[in-house]
Order: structure tokens, then sequence, then C-alpha cells
């Protein structure tokens, strides 16, 4: 949340009061505060606002299958990297 804060509260086009409402991470959300679409139980941005995942069709975004099968990536990437080709692992026994 604090990392998103200067482009919020900077020139942005989204309030800092804006902002908390909708993060899940103060309790925004389909069932928090902010009363946040279906849709954002699985992504945290809407289709139209992306930059990166424009290559994507709108159902393969929202899709549940695609975003679990991307944090599994993600993890599974962030292991590889850290634990195995920087070789942290034996510093983290």
């Amino acid at each position: 949340m604090l990392v998103a804060l200067p482009f919020v509260a900077f020139g942005g086009e989204t309030s800092v009061s804006e902002y908390l409402m909708r993060s899940r991470f103060a309790g925004g959300g389909r069932n928090g505060i902010g009363q946040a679409e279906a849709i954002f139980d699985n992504v945290g941005a809407h289709f139209t606002l992306t930059i990166f995942w424009t290559f994507l069709d709108k159902e393969l975004y929202y899709s549940k299958s695609w975003n679990d099968g991307l944090k599994l990536g993600i993890l599974v990437l962030n292991i590889y990297h850290f634990f195995i080709r920087k070789w942290c692992f034996p510093r983290c026994i």
C-alpha cells in the first residue's frame, strides 16, 4: 500500500481515500467497505486499465484458473531465482 502512495497522492487519477476504500488490505473488496465488483476477486486492475496484459482477451484475463496459475508461476520463479540461482538457500537455513 505504501508503494502506491506517491503515485496516488501526486497527480494520480485516484485519491488516497478512494485507493484505501478499494484496497483489500484495508478491508475493501467485494464484501468490504469498498463494495468492489466480483471480478476483482481474481485481479488487481480492470482490463481497460492494464498495460502489460493487453495481449490476453477479457475472458482469460478475468478467469480464476489463469490468475491462480499465474500466481503459482510467479512463486515458482521467485523460489528458483533466490534459492537456486542466487544460492540463498544455505543462508536461509
